[in-house]
């Protein structure tokens, strides 16, 4: 009965409060129940063999997990190489980057930014339309970040949807987007060949590479224009 109740329990305070809180709440938990027992452990042992043995024990105890401390960090870190997270994402602000949720309300937001590829400005010739692609492709659903850089309001990225889609793959092939990378190239080269997207606008033999930048990419013939 008690086991049940702590099962609804842990799955009540992980819906209401998120799950990164409800797991500094458990090793927080975890580790003052650890605390509670090591020292009843020492209790014992004084009580049976005397101070001076419960003092060796206490000591070569916390040299233990002083030095699990200081080598676990080395010894795991080539699991966390290429970690993957996961992110709701909830709109597309433009073309390359869309926003997620953040805090128990969600009323602030992260930036998730599309790394290796280019887009039109918000205002430039097809840049509400690749924004609106993008939208298509992830709003409101669970995307995986591979490889993601971190700050405490952005995650860069590759983004892949549910469906096992590459964001910066579908967005290059449907003529969304430009490569500025390595990656995806043949897919430029197609949508370029069939003048899908901007490449419909700007023609197929638009060099992308002629942009500037100013917060947003910018069209160096949208330049000139004005």
């Amino acid at each position: 009965m008690i086991s049940i109740f702590l099962t609804l329990l842990s799955w009540f305070i992980s819906l209401v409060v998120g799950r990164a809180i409800f797991t500094l709440v458990v090793c927080l938990v975890g580790g003052l129940v650890a605390l509670l027992v090591f020292m009843w452990i020492i209790k014992v042992i004084k009580q049976t063999y005397g101070t001076k043995v419960s003092l060796y024990v206490f000591g070569i105890s916390a040299g233990v997990i002083l030095l699990t401390g200081l080598i676990w960090p080395w010894v795991t870190a080539e699991e966390t190489v290429n970690p993957t997270i996961y992110v709701h994402a909830k709109e597309a602000i433009r073309g390359n980057a869309f926003t997620s949720p953040l805090g128990i309300f969600g009323r602030r937001t992260k930036t998730i930014t599309l790394i290796d590829i280019g887009v039109p400005a918000l205002d430039a010739k097809f840049g509400q339309d690749s924004k609106e692609y993008l939208h298509l492709l992830v709003a409101d659903k669970s995307v995986a970040v591979l490889n993601p850089q971190s700050t405490r309001t952005t995650i860069e990225g590759v983004v892949t949807t549910p469906e096992g889609w590459v964001a910066q793959q579908m967005m290059v092939k449907s003529g969304m987007a430009w490569c500025t990378g390595n990656s995806w190239r043949k897919e430029e080269k197609e949508a370029r060949r069939a003048n899908r997207g901007l490449w419909a606008v700007y023609g197929n033999t638009y060099n992308p590479d002629n942009y500037k930048f100013d917060d947003t990419l910018i069209y160096q013939e949208e330049l000139n224009d004005k």
